[in-house]
């Protein structure tokens, strides 16, 4: 997981913030509630979406690469040394690995985000209505 990518995300959302209440606030949090599931919500399906693009943008380069060089190289290389010693060495490869792994904790803490505003809604309903008793 990318730790500057997760201190960001929180810093932006501001998620201390959403993620906690009290009894003084806990009736507009309630009321913000829902809005903020889905819109989290709306997060991860498009951070998913750029994940899945991107895994298949990074097949199709590691077949290509393959392709390229186990048939239009000199070396005559096998299908064990290509895929043990010469992709994974693949600069171009290392990058699109590196904005996967991005990606993945983008859409880890919209998963983490939205089950916990889920959670804070039965919370928060639990709290009001010890609060009226």
């Amino acid at each position: 997981m990318d730790d500057n990518e997760l201190k960001n995300l929180y810093n932006k959302f501001e998620i201390e913030n959403i993620l906690s209440f009290n009894e003084f606030d806990i009736q507009e949090k309630l009321q913000e509630n829902a809005y903020r599931i889905l819109q989290f919500g709306d997060l991860l399906i498009k951070e998913k979406k750029k994940l899945d693009e991107l895994n298949e943008a990074r097949d199709i380069y590691i077949g290509n690469l393959y392709d390229n060089l186990r048939f239009n190289n000199d070396k005559n290389l096998t299908k064990v040394e290509i895929e043990k010693y010469y992709i994974p060495t693949d600069k171009k490869l290392h990058l699109i690995n590196s904005k996967i792994r991005k990606i993945e904790t983008r859409v880890r803490f919209f998963e983490i985000i939205v089950k916990s505003l889920e959670k804070q809604s039965w919370n928060m309903s639990v709290f009001s209505k010890n609060l009226k008793s």
